[in-house]
């Protein structure tokens, strides 16, 4: 996607959405148009939330830690009332006047770009599995990341098993993951 629109486009969304939902009654804002799906005032409250209390926040984490993990965002009360709502997401946008969001946009993307490719932790934790003599378990390479959420792990190792560079003996917990030989027969077995 290019950069310019994504960051155009956070920009002008709080505006956007205003204008949107200006005649919107309540009941109007709060029916969703289809059984299961949203309605205009729990998308408006669901984009609050994750700006308040997700983006920016991991945003800065992202600029300041090498690794971030990021646990689950608990969800807070919120007004139910579209108005607020609206002036919620507002204000999270406008909350970042030391550092504005759409600034740690551009340099959290200009790093990214940076970014050798193949580089980063997945490229870490797949040389730990290549370069583990004898093999590894899913709980030693934990120790090796922590911090680093076990799915992403298991991740790595199917993608690595995938394309055939490791192969998997066991099932559960004690399943080791090793290089596989040159040209050699995997059967890989999932934990």
């Amino acid at each position: 996607m290019d950069r310019a629109l994504v960051v155009g486009t956070l920009g002008a969304t709080p505006g956007l959405l205003r204008e949107m939902t200006r005649d919107a009654t309540a009941a109007q804002a709060w029916a969703p148009p289809a059984p299961g799906e949203w309605s205009i005032a729990e998308v408006v409250r669901h984009l609050a939330r994750g700006e308040r209390d997700t983006f920016v926040p991991r945003l800065r984490r992202m600029l300041a830690e090498t690794r971030p993990v990021f646990a689950a965002t608990p969800s807070r009360d919120d007004p139910r009332d579209l108005a607020a709502l609206l002036d919620a997401f507002g204000a999270a946008r406008a909350a970042e006047a030391a550092r504005p969001q759409l600034e740690l946009v551009r340099e959290v993307s200009a790093r990214y770009d940076a970014m050798p490719r193949g580089e980063g932790l997945d490229a870490e934790i797949r040389a730990a599995v290549l370069g583990a003599v004898g093999g590894v378990e899913l709980a030693e390479l934990a120790k090796g990341f922590p911090g680093v959420p076990r799915s992403r792990i298991r991740r790595v190792l199917h993608e690595l098993r995938e394309r055939r560079r490791v192969r998997c003996t066991g099932r559960g917990p004690r399943a080791r993951w090793e290089a596989a030989p040159e040209g050699g027969a995997l059967v890989g077995l999932d934990m």
